[in-house]
């Protein structure tokens, strides 16, 4: 449930099951009667594919998610920290963003953290059950730097600027990354059709020049 939810997916666990095993009947009943294939390989690579492809969609929905959530931290943590510098607590503050800001999964997540307090729940068991929903490593930091400076009396505003600082420097240390692989990835455009098409322009002149001349020999 945690998976769907995460991703986006107005699902529940069971109709997400039922959605995959009607995939696998069809993938079968498909390669059984329209392909006419019979053997066992090629029955079992169907339900194999029909079982695996809503589980690659899901993956690359909470992939999605988690980026625009890592793009939209640092930005949340700078306006919740202007709210609790202006007076407010957190729980205030974190309902003036969602009101205030521009919508993002993000302040999605928040404002099911303040559903959740409002009917009773406590705010550091929220704030973990967001954290174990999300599964995001900066998340997790973001929640456990909360709760402890929250259990030792630290001012809430001091330890937003930290986590504002360090989500901006983890954001920056991402574009290095991404900046680094990017010729990498251009090296399979490259020489799969970039390359060729220069050949073509540079080499077919004189290819055509040469033939040209062999012919005139003749």
């Amino acid at each position: 449930e945690d998976s769907l939810s995460s991703a986006e997916i107005n699902l529940l666990p069971e109709e997400f099951l039922a959605i995959k095993e009607l995939l696998i009947v069809c993938f079968i009943l498909t390669v059984f009667f329209l392909f006419s294939q019979r053997q066992p390989f090629w029955l079992l690579l169907a339900a194999l594919a029909g079982f695996y492809l809503p589980e690659l969609y899901l993956a690359q929905r909470r992939h999605k998610h988690r980026i625009l959530i890592l793009k939209a931290l640092p930005d949340t943590i700078d306006l919740l920290t202007l709210c609790v510098g202006a007076g407010l607590d957190f729980m205030m503050g974190l309902e003036w963003v969602i009101r205030r800001a521009k919508p993002n999964p993000l302040l999605k997540e928040f404002g099911w953290v303040i559903q959740e307090v409002n009917m009773g729940r406590p705010r550091q068991e929220t704030l973990m059950h967001m954290a174990q929903r999300l599964q995001m490593p900066e998340i997790s930091s973001f929640v456990h730097t909360l709760i402890h400076a929250d259990r030792m009396g630290s001012p809430i505003s001091e330890v937003l600027n930290v986590l504002s600082e360090e989500a901006r420097r983890k954001r920056f240390q991402r574009g290095e990354r991404l900046a680094l692989q990017a010729p990498i990835k251009m090296l399979f455009p490259l020489v799969l059709f970039i390359l060729p098409a220069v050949g073509i322009i540079v080499g077919a002149p004189i290819l055509l020049e040469f033939t040209k001349g062999n012919l005139l020999k003749f």
